[in-house]
């Protein structure tokens, strides 16, 4: 009980950084509704979405500097990193009140972000137990919508100014505050030469007095041991190129593609733009704290679906609901106008179906692959690598769905997510392993061949898997 409490507390620790990232999420809503009511405004419609599009390019950013960074410092020291710049940044988009401000504002509280957040779920998958693994990540993802609902569901009574203020300091001064209490991971700790003493109290720390350490510690180095060539340790280039690495890592950024274009996104992150021309009996803050609500309250629940069923068959069900929520939308956009009127439950059904999957499902499954695939040599930086890609795709979508719209219409747009939404089906079938109650150090078996790197074959199980699942990734 004590480990499990402890577990939940570092969790909730590093887990500022998701706070942040919910609370400006819930910005995005918040400025396109409340900025072109401003009496002083000073940013027209293009700077308007360049200030949200820019968001995920700062957070690319981050994650590009955190791949020198963030292997080297380890979680607890990258957050006494980034949690100030976070501060900082607020206070520019907070207190500048020009275009300029605002953007250089918003800019540093991702390149914070994205600095972080990889870290900090790899480090969270790190610490939990396999069964749990799932549990946490949607915890981590519940984080963000309870953050999101909550700026938006206070924006009524509160400026996008000063709610720049309050994502900006409260989540820094949190993490600040407790992060010098918890220790770096065990599979952290080994992989970066610290003593094997301090790998066990950690363990400890973690998993309570009687966890079986030395057992943890030990499996933790074999899985290291195949980083090696004559005890010799390959550099982390060599590592990222070799197959065990490369394979699960592009396995992770098709499925984060997928993650983004499916269509949840936009239900997710710029619904105003998406119901705009919606007729439903509901303010815009309604519509916006609406998705966000419904995610924080069914996501903890869900995360047990999961684990019971596990990855696979979960994105199979989701790509065909999402299809199904795109349909919905599509048939909405190509209504007469005049029954566009009176059949807005068309689209908030669609907006409900799309919302519910992408972060009941397609989030935590996707988030979890990114910490469960990758070696434990190069999980934080390779983790860092996803989501820059990521980051990357967020920003080609949040810019281009405007101009997307005005092209093609919205039915259009989101016949483009229900194709994505059907290449999740396909994806999960053919190429995506299933890790449900696997240990990391298990996972990692997966990718390798039949020979370890150290030249030493594998026990007959393992090289079972291991065939197993190049059949199915070829």
């Amino acid at each position: 009980m004590a480990g499990t409490m402890k577990q939940l507390a570092a969790t909730l620790i590093v887990g500022q950084v998701l706070v942040g990232m919910g609370l400006t999420v819930g910005l995005h809503s918040i400025t396109l509704i409340q900025v072109p009511q401003d009496e002083d405004r000073f940013m027209d419609e293009d700077q308007l979405n360049w200030t949200i599009a820019l968001t995920a390019l700062a957070a690319w950013i981050g994650a590009c500097l955190a791949l020198p960074v963030a292997p080297a410092l380890g979680a607890r020291r990258l957050l006494m990193l980034t949690q100030p710049i976070h501060a900082l940044g607020s206070l520019s988009a907070s207190l500048g009140k020009h275009f300029g401000w605002v953007v250089l504002g918003r800019g540093l509280m991702c390149i914070s972000i994205g600095m972080s957040e990889g870290t900090a779920r790899a480090y969270v998958s790190e610490i939990v137990p396999p069964n749990r693994r799932t549990l946490y990540t949607a915890l981590l993802n519940g984080i963000v919508f309870a953050s999101q609902a909550f700026s938006v569901g206070i924006a009524r009574y509160v400026h996008w100014r000063t709610m720049f203020a309050i994502a900006g300091f409260v989540p820094p001064v949190v993490c600040l505050s407790a992060v010098y209490f918890i220790p770096n991971s065990p599979k952290w700790l080994l992989s970066h030469g610290h003593p094997e003493e301090e790998a066990l109290r950690a363990v400890h720390f973690f998993h309570g007095k009687d966890a079986d350490a030395e057992a943890e510690v030990h499996s933790i180095q074999a899985s290291l041991k195949q980083t090696h060539v004559d005890g010799v340790s390959l550099p982390m280039r060599q590592l990222i190129l070799r197959r065990e690495t490369l394979w699960p890592l592009l396995l992770i950024t098709v499925e984060l593609f997928m993650y983004v274009w499916s269509g949840g996104m936009a239900i997710a992150a710029i619904l105003p733009l998406v119901l705009n021309s919606v007729n439903l009996p509901l303010d815009e803050y309604q519509r916006a704290v609406m998705p966000a609500a419904l995610s924080a309250i069914l996501c903890l629940p869900t995360s047990f679906v999961i684990e019971r069923f596990g990855r696979l068959p979960l994105l199979r069900v989701s790509g065909a609901i999402s299809a199904l929520g795109c349909t919905a939308i599509v048939s909405f956009s190509y209504l007469p106008e005049a029954l566009q009127l009176t059949q807005g439950w068309l689209a908030l059904l669609g907006a409900v179906l799309l919302q519910l999957t992408f972060s009941c499902i397609v989030l935590p499954i996707a988030y979890t692959y990114v910490n469960e695939l990758l070696p434990n040599r190069t999980r934080t930086l390779c983790a860092n690598v996803t989501m820059g890609t990521m980051y990357i795709d967020l920003f080609i979508f949040f810019k281009v769905f405007p101009m997307l719209v005005s092209s093609i219409g919205l039915g259009g747009v989101f016949i483009i997510h229900l194709l994505v939404s059907v290449s999740q089906i396909v994806f999960a079938t053919f190429c995506l392993p299933e890790t449900k109650d696997l240990s990391l150090e298990q996972i990692q078996k997966l990718f390798q061949t039949t020979k370890s790197t150290s030249g030493t074959a594998s026990n007959a199980g393992d090289a079972k898997r291991a065939r197993l699942v190049s059949r199915i990734s070829h």
